[in-house]
């Protein structure tokens, strides 16, 4: 399988588990205690919106926070490469 296939099944994988969070989080915030409602109200809404940008600004600086971690690592492991080759 090729590299970008894998990467797209893994955003795939990874929004769904978003939608997943944010529907469990967001909703029982929301609705607390009580059955959905047959129609939602302004206050459902402006709280699902204000629930959901959280979420996926959430998962934004987790993934960055992951990419500049990954990236140090690897500066790390060619530096400790890279300075035992002199020797």
């Amino acid at each position: 399988m090729a590299e970008q296939q894998v990467q797209d099944m893994l955003d795939q994988v990874q929004n769904q588990l978003l939608q997943e969070q944010i529907r469990k989080t967001c909703f029982g915030k929301c609705f607390q205690g009580s059955d959905f409602p047959s129609g939602m109200t302004k206050n459902h809404k402006i709280c699902l919106a204000k629930c959901m940008d959280r979420m996926t600004e959430a998962r934004q600086i987790v993934q960055t926070a992951m990419t500049q971690v990954g990236q140090q690592q690897q500066q790390q492991q060619m530096q400790q490469q890279g300075g035992f080759g002199g020797f």
